[in-house]
């Protein structure tokens, strides 16, 4: 629990509204950013939509419930967009969990041969690119949009844990099935609470509370925004991950500093220093434009064969 999520998020954006309707502006269109953890979790198999029930499970996601409750009865006139969103990422992880994942396998860290939950379940995700493309559209075609509308947002297929771990295990270490073992809750619990009092080699990113969450599965209906935007996800999880391994292997110092991971003490160690006038970020510029050629190369190549077999 945060304070600020009551004080930022819920009476941030109820303040935001009423100064809006009170300066007389005339807005056209007010954009929510929520999230699909509003959401009670569903099973695999079964998507959720937006008239799914809303039951969040922690408080982050419950101060979005008040503050989409909070925009219905203060938008007054004011036309209003909320978007469920997945977990956004990009060509270099940049959300929270996916980089965690991948930096303990690359680290072979003993958590990453351990999981506390159902390891068929996993969370929705969702490409920055296509989070950016849905956003252009809404502005877009605001004149023509009903005055309220929800939607999810998310891509179509949902990677479960397993999947992950094995793709991920595949990507940096050229081993196909990634072992894990499944860990009941209460002795995971423990062994947070432990690594969270003793520190022993950096502040651990699983927290106890977390251990309840690992069941939780999230994978979305998007179907009412390609009916109302014609809006589809041009990106996969699935396809990107190759990429985000890349950059980490090219330049493993600036990708977790990119991502904000304190960096293993044999890591630092051997980092190496940057030339003058050649900062490290510029080097994961340079990566990232590489990554996306790549990926440009490849989407053209799959067309181009596609047309051929047509």
């Amino acid at each position: 629990p945060s304070p600020q999520y009551e004080q930022i998020t819920v009476r941030g954006t109820g303040r935001f509204l009423r100064l809006l309707r009170e300066t007389g502006l005339r807005v056209e269109q007010f954009v929510f950013s929520s999230t699909m953890l509003v959401h009670a979790p569903t099973t695999p198999g079964r998507p959720i939509s937006e008239d799914s029930p809303l039951r969040p499970t922690w408080a982050y996601p419950a101060s979005k419930v008040r503050t989409e409750e909070l925009i219905r009865k203060e938008r007054g006139d004011i036309p209003t967009v909320v978007l469920r969103l997945a977990g956004v990422y990009d060509d270099l992880g940049h959300s929270e969990p996916l980089p965690r994942q991948i930096q303990r396998i690359f680290e072979r860290d003993p958590t990453a041969y351990v999981f506390a939950g159902n390891p068929r379940h996993g969370s929705a995700m969702v490409h920055r690119d296509d989070v950016v493309d849905l956003y252009v559209r809404l502005v877009e075609r605001r004149a023509g949009l009903p005055a309220e509308l929800v939607l999810e947002v998310a891509e179509p297929e949902t990677m479960s844990y397993a999947d992950l771990q094995n793709a991920l295990g595949r990507l940096i270490h050229d081993q196909d099935a990634w072992p894990t073992l499944i860990l009941p809750k209460s002795l995971a619990k423990l062994g947070a609470w432990v690594m969270e009092v003793l520190r022993l080699w950096r502040i651990p990113f699983i927290k106890p509370w977390m251990i309840e969450r690992a069941d939780d599965h999230y994978e979305l209906d998007i179907a009412r925004a390609r009916t109302v935007l014609g809006w589809e996800p041009t990106q996969r999880l699935r396809d990107t991950l190759p990429g985000v391994v890349a950059a980490l292997k090219a330049d493993p110092w600036a990708w977790y500093r990119e991502n904000e991971i304190e960096m293993p003490a044999w890591l630092q160690a051997v980092a190496p220093q940057a030339p003058p006038g050649e900062p490290s970020q510029e080097r994961l510029l340079e990566l990232r434009d590489e990554i996306v050629r790549m990926r440009a190369a490849s989407v053209g190549g799959h067309a181009h064969a596609g047309h051929g077999a047509s």
